[in-house]
C-alpha cells in the first residue's frame, strides 16, 4: 500500500501543473461568459457554457492521463520501476480522478450557481428538466465514459511504445495503431449488428421512470437503460486493461 500511495503522489505531482492550467482556463472562461452575459443582456449565456465544460469533462481524464503518461515516457523510470503494471496504471488513473473530481466539482458548483440565478423559459422544458432533475445522471454518464476512454488509451499508448522494441514496425507505429483500430471498430459493428445480440439488447433494456412524459416524448428513448450493453462495457475495460498491464510489464521501451 506504501508503494501505490508513492505512486499515487508522484503522479498527482506530475499532473499538478496542468491541473492548474485547467483552473485557470476555467476562471477565464467564467471570466468570458459573464462578460458576453452583461454585453448582450442574455441571461442564458453562462448557463450554456458551464453546462457545455460539465458535457467536455468526458475528454478531461483522457487528456490529463495522455499528458502523464508522456512525461513518464520521456523520464523512462517505467522501464526500471519494480512495481507491477496495475499499480502503475491504477496510480495514474487515481491522480487523474482526484483532479478531474476537482474541476468537475468547480464546474458543477458553477452550474449550480448560475442555475440558481437564471430563470429558464418554459420553452426550452428539456433542458429545464435535465439541469433540474437529472443533472447527476449527466456526471455520472460523463465520468463512466470518461474512464472507459481512458482505459483504452492506456491499450494504444502501450501498444504504441511496445511496437518501438520491433525493428520494422517501429516506424509505421501510427500506421500500426489505425489498422488495430479499424479492425476493432469493424469487428465490434459487426456483432453489434447480428440478430444475436440484438435479441439480446431487446431483453435487457430497462426503462427509468425519472424522467417526465413530456420529456420522453421529446426526446424519444431517453429513460432507458441497457443492462447488457453495460456489462459488455465493463468486461471489455476491464480485459483491455489488463492487456495494457501485460504489454507494461514487458518493459516497454518508452
Amino acid at each position: 500500500m506504501s508503494a501505490f500511495k508513492g505512486l499515487y503522489l508522484k503522479d498527482l505531482k506530475i499532473s499538478k501543473g496542468n491541473f492548474l492550467i485547467g483552473m485557470g482556463l476555467l476562471f477565464l472562461i467564467v471570466v468570458f461568459a459573464y462578460g458576453l452575459r452583461g454585453y448582450f443582456g442574455e441571461p442564458l449565456v453562462p448557463l450554456i457554457f458551464f453546462f457545455a465544460i460539465l458535457v467536455l469533462h468526458v475528454l478531461y481524464l483522457p487528456v490529463i492521463l495522455f499528458i502523464s503518461l508522456q512525461l513518464e515516457g520521456q523520464s523512462q523510470l517505467w522501464l526500471h520501476n519494480p512495481n507491477g503494471g496495475i499499480k502503475l496504471f491504477l496510480s495514474k488513473l487515481g491522480a487523474a480522478l482526484t483532479y478531474y473530481s476537482a474541476s468537475l466539482l468547480a464546474t458543477f458548483l458553477l452550474l449550480q450557481f448560475a442555475i440558481s440565478t437564471t430563470e429558464i423559459s418554459e420553452d426550452l422544458y428539456g433542458m429545464n428538466e435535465v439541469l433540474n432533475n437529472h443533472l447527476l445522471l449527466v456526471i455520472g454518464g460523463v465520468t463512466l465514459t470518461g474512464i472507459y476512454i481512458s482505459v483504452w488509451l492506456l491499450f494504444y499508448w502501450t501498444l504504441y511504445h511496445s511496437l518501438k522494441g520491433i525493428p520494422f514496425l517501429s516506424r509505421i507505429r501510427w500506421l500500426v495503431l489505425l489498422v488495430v483500430w479499424i479492425v476493432i471498430s469493424t469487428v465490434s459493428n459487426y456483432l453489434a449488428e447480428t440478430k444475436v445480440f440484438e435479441v439480446i439488447q431487446e431483453k435487457g433494456t430497462v426503462q427509468l421512470n425519472i424522467f417526465s412524459s413530456q420529456f420522453v416524448d421529446m426526446t424519444g428513448t431517453v429513460g432507458q437503460i441497457n443492462l447488457v450493453s453495460i456489462a459488455l462495457h465493463v468486461v471489455t475495460a476491464i480485459a483491455v486493461f489488463l492487456i495494457s498491464v501485460l504489454l507494461l510489464e514487458r518493459k516497454v521501451e518508452v
